[in-house]
């Protein structure tokens, strides 16, 4: 089973349970090498299967300095060996299957649509995942469709069987964030078309998916690369597929 370590935005550090007697002053050295001042922290996460690291700010590096440093003492001491970022699942998953082809920076710079992961504290903690050769690895979790990279590997991979209908791929998936203008503008009547166009749109590219995967293996896409879009649209349609207008921001 996996110990998951989940990487949040906005939120003061938690575990899965809850734990307040910790035996030790914690200070972090950033690092990711000194974990001496860590180890009262052994005995306390005993039996915890899901930590959530999150910070009161994007912007400073110290903070994700520390979180790296403690990604990497929780995997090396107590086994946690999921990462799951507040990135989209589509992006972080395909970024995934190119982990091994992509340098740290580039890695970054696509595994999440969020900026504030695009650092170089982030970078130095992928180097650390990828020299674990698959011990950690790192997901996304977030839902919604504003996700840079999957459009533009939903793209690349449409584009090998039908490029024409490839070059619709981001102006369809782009269209989504238009729910959040017709909600704010108390359009029911395109709220609801537009949210059946997306709907529509994610089922008709499962159909392409599923009718030509001998020949999208074929031209270079791989059967995880397949299996993430997959899941991707399966996300997003139990997700939107029923949202109702008034529910765009408040969930997710």
């Amino acid at each position: 089973m996996n110990r998951i370590l989940v990487v949040l935005l906005t939120l003061t550090s938690c575990v899965g349970r809850a734990q307040t007697d910790f035996n030790s002053d914690i200070e972090f050295t950033a690092d990711l090498e000194n974990f001496g001042n860590l180890s009262g922290w052994k005995e306390s996460l005993e039996g915890v299967d899901i930590i959530a690291l999150g910070e009161n700010t994007h912007g400073l590096g110290e903070v994700f300095a520390a979180k790296a440093e403690l990604v990497s003492f929780l995997h090396q001491e107590l086994g946690f060996d999921l990462l799951l970022f507040e990135s989209g699942y589509g992006d972080a998953a395909l970024a995934w299957e190119r982990l091994d082809v992509l340098s740290p920076r580039e890695f970054t710079r696509i595994f999440s649509s969020n900026f504030y992961y695009h650092s170089e504290e982030i970078e130095e903690l992928v180097s650390y995942v990828k020299a674990q050769n698959g011990g950690l690895k790192i997901q996304g979790f977030d839902c919604q469709p504003q996700q840079n990279y999957l459009v533009k590997r939903m793209t690349e991979i449409a584009q090998a069987i039908d490029s024409a209908w490839a070059r619709s791929v981001v102006g369809e998936m782009n269209s989504f964030n238009k729910l959040y203008q017709l909600e704010n503008d108390r359009d029911t009547l395109g709220f609801n078309q537009q949210r059946d166009r997306f709907v529509d749109f994610l089922h008709n590219y499962n159909a392409f998916l599923n009718e030509n995967t001998d020949r999208l293996l074929a031209s270079g896409a791989t059967e995880n690369e397949i299996k993430a879009l997959k899941r991707s649209n399966e996300i997003f349609l139990n997700t939107y597929a029923k949202v109702t207008i008034g529910e765009m921001m408040g969930w997710p």
